[in-house]
């Protein structure tokens, strides 16, 4: 309960609003962002600051997903008639590989909230776009297969591959983690760099929405026993800026588990298994819980342990 202070793109940016102004070294890798409609006007007047090749913005619904609605601006007067609460972020210039446009989706398992346990996934998957990566103007800031890495939108292009091979794919349109991180690394990357600022980006985002979170939790969950109740697997889009910067784009409260390849198939399996190991649930542990309620029933109908009373024990023996 309560992920969506984090999942939820307005949400996100004011919460790193405020982890900005009291850490600002520590919370700047999320791209500056204006809550619309509310921020409009400052929006508006940073825009007509900032020189015409700067000013290029990505406008997301608050609640889009599959990339659908995201559309860029340049010029400030393009979103006077916009009134769909959304978030705007500056755009960031990327990082390219085979000249094109990439983010990733990383996974991570939070456990528990309260106190916080977090586990990243140690694979991941890599999303490109679709065309050539061409900075944007007014002519081509129209062009999705170019400027945005949703798979949802690239899919559609008739030039988008699926990846070939399921163990270790390095061709298409979507690739692994690891994959690209070789890649990036025999073009003289530093990996290691990379891969820990983006472990502490994902910890940090979390925590930035803890307090509130933990909150939610107590308020739905009775239990006081020091045992968490509740488990959430979360996305995180990744994008590495030309210097190898780590962004966060945004976070997703229920990451897509469709399978629509080999590789795909692969990954969230694994992703799953993994995430279930460390759960450690016990198969009857829902017939141990409604059998102990049948138990509590009874007891508080009749006042007396009923005759099921030592089946009922052995079970949580």
């Amino acid at each position: 309960p309560g992920t969506f202070t984090i999942s939820r793109k307005v949400e996100l940016a004011r919460n790193f609003e405020k982890m900005q102004k009291l850490f600002p070294k520590i919370y700047d890798f999320h791209p500056l962002s204006f809550c619309l409609p509310a921020q409009k006007l400052d929006m508006k007047h940073y825009m007509q600051t900032c020189p015409p090749k700067k000013r290029t913005f990505i406008v997301k619904p608050d609640l889009g997903a599959q990339g659908k609605g995201i559309f860029l601006v340049m010029d400030p007067d393009d979103i006077d008639d916009y009134t769909e609460s959304a978030i705007a972020q500056r755009y960031i210039s990327p990082c390219l590989l085979e000249g094109l446009k990439f983010d990733f989706r990383i996974y991570a398992l939070i456990s528990s909230i309260d106190p916080l346990r977090v586990y990243i996934f140690n694979e991941g998957m890599t999303r490109f776009c679709t065309e050539p990566y061409v900075k944007p103007k007014p002519s081509n800031i129209k062009n999705v297969f170019s400027h945005l890495t949703n798979y949802s939108v690239n899919k559609k292009n008739e030039h988008f591959q699926q990846p070939d091979n399921a163990a270790n794919p390095d061709s298409g349109h979507k690739r692994s983690l690891s994959c690209v991180f070789h890649e990036l690394e025999l073009n003289g990357f530093d990996i290691q760099y990379a891969q820990s600022k983006i472990d502490q980006l994902i910890v940090l985002t979390i925590l930035c929405g803890q307090p509130s979170i933990a909150h939610c939790y107590r308020t739905s969950i009775k239990a006081n026993d020091g045992k968490s109740r509740c488990f959430e697997i979360l996305g995180f889009d990744v994008m590495l800026g030309k210097n190898l910067k780590p962004w966060l784009l945004e976070v997703n409260h229920s990451p897509s588990l469709l399978c629509e390849s080999p590789f795909d198939k692969e990954l969230k399996d694994n992703l799953i298994t993994g995430a279930l190991k460390i759960l450690d649930l016990d198969p009857y542990f829902k017939k141990k819980v409604l059998a102990h309620e049948h138990q509590m029933t009874l007891q508080r109908m009749y006042g007396q342990a009923s005759k099921q009373a030592g089946k009922v024990e052995s079970l949580f023996d």
